[in-house]
């Protein structure tokens, strides 16, 4: 798989949102939506773990649960980075409040 193809495939699940756009483009026989989001504006967060028992969250799904526990909503996911087969993050992981 290329590389251009990987980083376009990470847009999975997408809602429309204040500061953001986005476009459906073909490239080599496949069709990608990308978005372009306003990191000034938007909220844009990491999540790996359950805060309540440390597990690995590791499905958009498992995102969206969790942040509807709170009254929030997942717009838009991808992945954030490369990991190992355990989902341990591959290099140096920060994620807010940890």
């Amino acid at each position: 798989m290329s590389c251009l193809r990987r980083i376009l495939a990470c847009g999975l699940w997408m809602m429309p949102a204040a500061a953001m756009s986005c476009e459906t483009v073909n490239y080599a026989q496949a069709k990608y939506t990308i978005c372009q989001v306003d990191a000034a504006q938007e909220d844009i967060r990491l999540f790996l773990n359950d805060p309540e028992d440390g597990t690995t969250l590791g499905t958009f799904g498992k995102v969206d649960r969790l942040l509807g526990q709170s009254g929030e909503k997942l717009i838009i996911a991808m992945n954030a980075g490369m990991y190992h087969s355990d989902r341990r993050p591959v290099g140096h992981y920060v994620e807010e409040g940890q």
